[in-house]
């Protein structure tokens, strides 16, 4: 596998897109959930099967998980950033590292978005529970779609770097 043009559309994005993806979410989810706040009363802390809530706490452990959130995609962001601390699925040498650190970083990036759309889904599910609107079922899809890039990014990854010539 040879390394592209950075303007090669048939390339998958740089990690630095996909970090400013994932923290956008964020900002959108923390945005929806401060101004929701106010209007909260006690908001569901877990879904059933069916997708309806069957558990419910007080408002402020939103703001828990929007810490873990943050936290979380700190983590990330900084793994993403530092390829050197990975460990890959292959010898590294002066001929692939290159390539392998770009899509170790592109891994752990990819896995940043998908724990941004899981926690916007569970925000967005959250908050809209108790006005009963179209919002908590597609608070659960995002958030699925969220868990499948979750799962997706470390084996497409790793396949990816098990290509590298």
């Amino acid at each position: 596998m040879t390394t592209a043009a950075p303007d090669d559309p048939s390339q998958p994005p740089p990690p630095r897109t996909l970090e400013v993806i994932a923290w956008v979410l964020l900002a959108a989810g923390a945005m929806v959930l401060l101004l929701r706040y106010g209007d909260l009363g006690e908001v569901p802390t877990h879904f059933g099967a069916s997708g309806e809530p069957d558990d419910w706490g007080p408002r402020w452990a939103l703001l828990v998980l929007l810490a873990l959130w943050v936290g979380l995609l700190a983590g990330t962001t900084l793994l993403a950033r530092r390829p050197q601390w990975h460990s890959y699925p292959r010898e590294v040498t002066d001929q692939n590292r290159a390539v392998l650190h770009l899509e170790s970083s592109r891994m752990m990036s990819w896995t940043g978005v998908g724990l941004s759309t899981v926690f916007l889904g569970i925000v967005l599910g959250a908050t809209s529970s108790a006005s009963a609107s179209p919002s908590q079922s597609t608070g659960l899809a995002i958030s699925c779609a969220g868990l499948v890039l979750v799962l997706a990014a470390p084996v497409v990854g790793i396949v990816r770097m098990l290509r590298v010539g």
